[in-house]
């Protein structure tokens, strides 16, 4: 395990962004996002992983009327 880091956000929400340099992006079958989180919102996208540009290939988290979706 690798120790994490804590973002808190407020009502604005926020966005963070990292980009791999382009000669040393990882090369792995698996990946792991281990994410928490606390909202009162009833519609809300918490997370969005994207992959290198150009591909389309996206992974998001959000709550739909209360529901957590994958």
């Amino acid at each position: 395990m690798y120790p994490g880091t804590t973002y808190i956000f407020g009502r604005g929400g926020a966005l963070i962004t990292y980009t791999w340099p382009p000669n040393d992006r990882p090369s792995t079958r698996a990946d792991r996002l281990a994410v928490g989180f606390s909202t009162q919102l009833k519609d809300a996208v918490l997370v969005r992983v994207e992959s290198a540009q150009g591909l389309g290939d996206y992974l998001e988290v959000h709550i739909v009327r209360t529901r957590f979706q994958l």
